[in-house]
């Protein structure tokens, strides 16, 4: 049992010692006083000023990315209004074109009445439903015309 007792005895002797030579630390100086801030009063003003400077910072930032925003809004706007208008002009085009064919197969000028439509059908992609309707039925009227003049005895 003594070795016991010494080993304990030794171990909190070490412990002390540990605990007992921690180097301590300076104690940290506070800040200096801000020479504009007298008295609570003056520092509670201070900090309203400077929480105001930074809504108003805040808001100028606020204003500015509205700002963008709407100015890239309106270009988008420009923009689809640009591709709509073009999308509008292409369909009238196409429907012109579309009725001087029909024009040439009546007048029986086949050849030109293919050419102008095989100018149309390049540009199916970018036509509304509704004219890719008519170019398809122009076709067949066309096809139909050409067989007509191709069979015998006509």
């Amino acid at each position: 049992m003594p070795r016991f007792q010494i080993v304990v005895a030794s171990a909190l002797a070490m412990s002390l010692v540990v605990v007992g030579c921690k180097k301590e630390e300076a104690t940290p100086t506070p800040p200096k006083a801000d020479s504009t801030v007298t008295s609570p009063d003056n520092a509670l003003a201070k900090g309203r000023s400077q929480a105001e400077g930074v809504a108003s910072q805040l808001s100028g930032a606020g204003k500015s990315a509205g700002t963008a925003a709407q100015q890239d809004a309106t270009a988008a706007a420009d923009s689809a209004r640009a591709t709509a208008g073009s999308a509008i002009d292409a369909a009238k085009d196409a429907a012109a074109k579309l009725e001087s064919v029909k024009q040439f197969i009546s007048e029986k000028r086949l050849d030109e009445a293919d050419k102008v439509l095989k100018a149309i059908e390049e540009k199916k992609d970018q036509l509304p439903e509704q004219v890719k309707e008519q170019l398809a039925n122009v076709r067949k009227s066309l096809d139909t015309a050409r067989a007509a003049l191709a069979a015998p005895g006509k």
